[in-house]
């Protein structure tokens, strides 16, 4: 696993974390991963079996792994309530342990931000590693203010 050293403070905090995982992001993991035209997609995320026309993809999303990671993208806060952070990090434990090799190697990304005007937000996305394509510079997560960590899922 690789973070900033934002992340860091956070992940290194001692939490009151409950040990289970919310019930509504619970069903989003029971509900599955699917293939679609090359792509993997959380099934409740994206319920057409259909990926855009490919010049759409690319001009909107640069590539496949573009719109992956914009198409698994999800607030945990939308999920549950608490400590927001915690719930990512145990979603990524579980989703970790229910990843299925046949679909290859996951990038996952969680970012978080504690000072967000309307409340602490915090996202969870992934895409599959793929040659030639990368959604995100892991060697710049320094660079960003914001807490992020990168986890790679095999």
């Amino acid at each position: 696993m690789k973070m900033n050293a934002a992340m860091r403070t956070f992940v290194d905090r001692p939490v009151n974390v409950a040990p289970l995982l919310s019930d509504a992001l619970e069903r989003l993991l029971e509900r599955g991963l699917k293939e679609v035209g090359g792509a993997v997609l959380f099934a409740e995320l994206h319920p057409q079996n259909k990926l855009p026309r490919p010049e759409l993809i690319e001009s909107n999303y640069v590539d496949l792994t573009g719109y992956e990671a914009l198409e698994n993208k999800f607030h945990v806060e939308d999920y549950c309530e608490g400590d927001i952070l915690g719930q990512a990090m145990l979603f990524l434990d579980e989703f970790k342990k229910r990843w299925s090799t046949r679909f290859g190697k996951a990038v996952v990304i969680i970012d978080y931000d504690p000072t967000n005007e309307l409340g602490a937000t915090c996202t969870f996305r992934f895409h599959l590693e793929r040659s030639g394509q990368m959604w995100l510079d892991e060697s710049t997560l320094d660079e960003f203010c914001a807490p992020i960590l990168v986890e790679h899922v095999h």
